[in-house]
């Protein structure tokens, strides 16, 4: 995965916000296995990236260093209002928050006693609420989650609180991945 930074110019808008401007500028190139997925910035200055089952920071393009280490098979992230890191962590089969300290808040780890796939994306609405998809890639003989008539979930969930979760989606997208909360709190699901 290649870092890119904007510098000046032109703007790029999402849910009315500036979120970038000017053209795409390499400042820091990743070395293998480090980063892979789930980049999210922080607004006070750090972008986070997972890889090699660790959640990395950068504070700089100089200064690339493990935060969590470990986190069994961190896929996506985003930094909530709090400025708390939300992560989604596939082979733990949970979502956890870092809290600003840096102690761990299980978010989600099962959904009516179940253990989740893999969590892999998530995106936050305006009232906290946290969304995160839940496919399976690879193997499915651990599959837990199933539906009246037996077959497997991939799901997307909501969480309102830790450990308060509730299925918004269970087979209207095949293996849902990436999703984005849409304004007027609703989820966009994006196929891949």
């Amino acid at each position: 995965m290649r870092i890119l930074i904007a510098l000046a110019a032109a703007t790029v808008a999402a849910a009315q916000q500036r979120v970038t401007e000017g053209p795409l500028k390499l400042v820091f190139d990743t070395p293998p296995g480090v980063a892979r997925e789930g980049p999210s910035w922080d607004p006070a200055g750090y972008l986070f990236f997972v890889g090699d089952n660790k959640v990395w920071r950068m504070d700089s393009p100089a200064k690339v260093q493990p935060f969590r280490d470990p986190s069994p098979g961190a896929n996506g992230s985003l930094v909530d209002p709090q400025k708390r890191l939300i992560v989604c962590e596939a082979q733990a089969r949970r979502v956890i928050r870092i809290e600003r300290d840096g102690s761990v808040t299980v978010l989600a780890n099962s959904y009516e006693g179940k253990k989740f796939n893999s969590p892999n994306d998530a995106s936050i609405d305006s009232k906290g609420r946290i969304y995160f998809s839940d496919p399976r890639y690879g193997r499915r003989d651990t599959m837990e989650l199933l539906d009246a008539a037996g077959k497997q979930v991939e799901g997307v969930y909501r969480i309102d609180a830790p450990g308060k979760v509730t299925r918004i989606i269970t087979h209207e997208v095949e293996r849902p991945n990436g999703l984005l909360v849409s304004p007027g709190d609703r989820p966009v699901r994006r196929r891949q």
